[in-house]
């Protein structure tokens, strides 16, 4: 009974190679793509919006 086996392999269910389900999953794709990237911009440039000392202080001399 070694090597063989009476069940079958794993499929892929039928829905998953329709066009529809392919530009969907690569639609959710996109998106989280873009909310990542998005909230990793916005931690980069609201939170830390300096990118060093000088420049820091630089724009607090302009301001006065």
């Amino acid at each position: 009974m070694t090597g063989t086996s009476n069940q079958r392999p794993m499929r892929t269910p039928r829905f998953a190679k329709t066009l529809l389900f392919r530009l969907s999953a690569i639609f959710l794709a996109f998106l989280g793509l873009c909310v990542g990237g998005y909230f990793l911009w916005i931690q980069a440039t609201v939170f830390s919006p300096y990118a060093d000392d000088a420049e820091k202080k630089w724009f607090e001399t302009r301001r006065q």
